[in-house]
C-alpha cells in the first residue's frame, strides 16, 4: 500500500541513510603501516589495510599464528559494519513508501542506534588489535636498545608501527546522531506551532460565526431574570441586599454576565432551597452554597 509522503518522513530517512552510508565509507579507514621506511631497516612488505580487505581473513598484518584470532576477529567487525550498513539503508528507503510517518521514524532510530554501535565496536576492536600489533615490535626493539646499549635510532620503530582510523566512524556517527535530534525537534516544534495556529484561527472562525445576540433580546432576558430574582426575593430564598445587587448587575453592569447562566443559577437556588426545607442539608450548609451560587459570574 502506498503511503503519503511527509517532510518529516524524507528528512529523518534521509538522515538514516546518510548515516548507513558514512558507516560504509568508514571501512576505508583503518590500519595504516607508515611508508616512509628508512632504507637501514632493509624492511620489505609493509601494507595498508582497510575494512574491505579484512574481510578476507588473510590480512598480513595478522599473518602470526599469535594474531590469526585477531585477523578473524577484525573480519568479523568488518562484516558486521558492511551488514549495519546495508540493513539501515533497507530500513529507512524502503519505510519511505511502505510504512506511516511514526513507523518510519522508529525504523530510522533503530538504524542509526545499531550504526553508532556499530562504529564503536569497530572502533574497540581496530584499537585492541593495533596493540596487538604493535606490542611485540616495541619489545623487540626494547630488547635491541638494551643489546646495543641504548644507541638506537628509534624512527624505524616508528616507521614499523601501526595505527587505525578508525575512530573516523564514530566521530561520523556522532554528528549524524546529532543532526538527527536536533532535525527531529526542530520538526516537532514547526508542528506544534502550525497546530496551535489552526486551531487559534478554528475558534477564531467559530466566535465569529456565532450569531450577536441583539440588544433587544439581551434587555429581554435581563427583565426576565430580574422578575425571577423578584421571585424568589420574595419567596424568602434571597435577601433584599442579594436582590438589590444582582438588579444593579444586571442592569448597568452586564457587559461580561452570562445571562442564560443566571437563568441557572436562579433555577438552582431554588432546588437548593427544597432540598433544606426538606432537612436534607443544615441551614449553614444553604447558606454557604447560597453565597457560594450568588458570587458565580
Amino acid at each position: 500500500m502506498k503511503q503519503k509522503m511527509s517532510i518529516k518522513k524524507i528528512v529523518l530517512a534521509s538522515i538514516g541513510a546518510l548515516s548507513s552510508l558514512l558507516l560504509l565509507i568508514s571501512m576505508s579507514f583503518f590500519y595504516v603501516y607508515n611508508p616512509s621506511l628508512p632504507s637501514e631497516a632493509n624492511i620489505a612488505g609493509t601494507t595498508a589495510e582497510n575494512g574491505f580487505s579484512m574481510m578476507g581473513f588473510e590480512s598480513l598484518l595478522f599473518a602470526t599464528d599469535e594474531l590469526e584470532f585477531l585477523g578473524v576477529l577484525m573480519g568479523i567487525a568488518s562484516y558486521f559494519m558492511l551488514i549495519g550498513a546495508i540493513g539501515g539503508l533497507a530500513l529507512t528507503v524502503l519505510p519511505l513508501f511502505l510504512c506511516d510517518e511514526k513507523k518510519t521514524k522508529k525504523l530510522s532510530t533503530i538504524s542509526i542506534i545499531i550504526n553508532a554501535c556499530a562504529s564503536v565496536l569497530y572502533l574497540i576492536v581496530g584499537i585492541v588489535a593495533v596493540s596487538s600489533i604493535n606490542a611485540p615490535i616495541k619489545e623487540a626493539m626494547e630488547a635491541l636498545s638494551e643489546t646495543t646499549g641504548g644507541v638506537i635510532d628509534d624512527s624505524a620503530t616508528k616507521a614499523l608501527l601501526c595505527s587505525t582510523a578508525a575512530f573516523w566512524a564514530v566521530i561520523l556517527q556522532a554528528l549524524v546522531l546529532t543532526a538527527y535530534i536536533l532535525c527531529d525537534k526542530l520538526i516537532k516544534t514547526q508542528k506544534v506551532q502550525t497546530a496551535v495556529a489552526v486551531d487559534g484561527a478554528d475558534k477564531a472562525e467559530k466566535v465569529e460565526s456565532k450569531p450577536a445576540i441583539s440588544y433587544a433580546e439581551k434587555e429581554n432576558k435581563i427583565i426576565e431574570l430580574l422578575t425571577k430574582y423578584k421571585e424568589i426575593y420574595m419567596k424568602g430564598i434571597i435577601t433584599i441586599m442579594d436582590f438589590e445587587k444582582k438588579k444593579y448587575i444586571l442592569m448597568f453592569d452586564n457587559k461580561h454576565i452570562n445571562l442564560d447562566l443566571e437563568g441557572q443559577l436562579v433555577e438552582t437556588l431554588v432546588a437548593y432551597r427544597k432540598i433544606y426545607e426538606q432537612e436534607i442539608i443544615t441551614h449553614d450548609e444553604y447558606e454557604k452554597k447560597k453565597l457560594q451560587i450568588l458570587a458565580t459570574k
